[in-house]
């Protein structure tokens, strides 16, 4: 149950922490408000699709700390900013090879700095603060709390 609620609840911060930016970014309302659905939309799209297979796999697997979750969430940062970059361009009708030329400027890539990684990263570490898979035993199938050696 907590781990459906963090999967639910932490990807819903991204919108929130960039609204500062993005507001500044839009030059009506109207852009405010699809600035803050396509986050969101990115944000709750790579947690599903990406990064909750990679952390419930890591944590079956006994890799449940908050550096190996904060570690998959920046991968997961830097291959969905590369997705966005990459889907953006082609979907503006540029030709494939534009869109892959793009991803080598510079102020693209600057975009892994702010807000791709740390956005990813804070998500990622949300999920682990609410889930808490170290507090709990995932392993061969035993549930229990952390001192039960069954």
């Amino acid at each position: 149950m907590r781990t459906s609620l963090a999967f639910l609840l932490a990807p819903g911060m991204v919108p929130l922490v960039l609204a500062a930016e993005l507001r500044s970014l839009a030059t009506t309302d109207g852009w405010f408000g699809v600035f803050l659905v396509v986050a969101a939309a990115v944000s709750y799209t790579l947690t599903f699709l990406v990064a909750a297979p990679l952390l419930l796999y890591s944590w079956t697997k006994g890799f449940r700390s908050v550096g190996v979750t904060s570690l998959i969430g920046a991968a997961v940062g830097v291959v969905g900013w590369l997705a966005f970059g990459v889907a953006t361009t082609l979907l503006l009708g540029n030709s494939p090879a534009y869109a892959a030329l793009s991803l080598l400027q510079v102020s693209f890539l600057k975009g892994l700095l702010w807000p791709a990684v740390p956005c990813a990263v804070m998500v990622a570490v949300l999920v682990w603060c609410i889930a808490r898979p170290d507090k709990r035993f995932a392993i061969a199938g035993v549930a229990g709390r952390p001192g039960n050696h069954n």
